[in-house]
């Protein structure tokens, strides 16, 4: 059916973005290649959020952000001084913040991607601490 189609159109596609962003050589160029290509299939994911399948297309996109993430960070060995269930949160804490940019991207997001990646690679690696 459709959900079972667009299941594996989104982790084909998350595959494919995941494979690109982590033959980056830094952080840095795997999120900022992890934005360019989910903002150019934002008018796809908008379009199936717009559908009658927007109940089950949110959680898979959860899912697969989460999944996703997890694999990344488990090859580049990162939060080695982590616990597991601190990883678990640490996990769903970020795919829920990348998420919330990509639902809320702006045209003007996009003119300031490299600040957007900047700050947010500098959130991930060593954490901003307030001022």
């Amino acid at each position: 059916g459709i959900p079972e189609l667009l299941r594996w159109m989104i982790e084909g596609y998350f595959e494919h973005i995941l494979q690109k962003a982590l033959a980056q050589e830094s952080m840095e160029e795997g999120i900022r290649c992890f934005f360019v290509m989910a903002i150019n299939a934002m008018p796809y994911f908008e379009h199936g959020m717009d559908s009658n399948y927007r109940g089950e297309l949110e959680p898979m996109l959860r899912q697969c952000f989460q999944h996703y993430f997890a694999l990344a960070w488990k090859q580049k060995n990162f939060y080695a001084n982590c616990t597991g269930s601190e990883i678990k949160i640490i996990l769903r804490y970020h795919s829920q913040a990348f998420l919330g940019l990509l639902q809320e991207w702006t045209d003007e997001d996009t003119k300031e991607l490299d600040q957007i990646v900047h700050t947010v690679s500098r959130l991930i690696m060593e954490g901003i601490p307030p001022q």
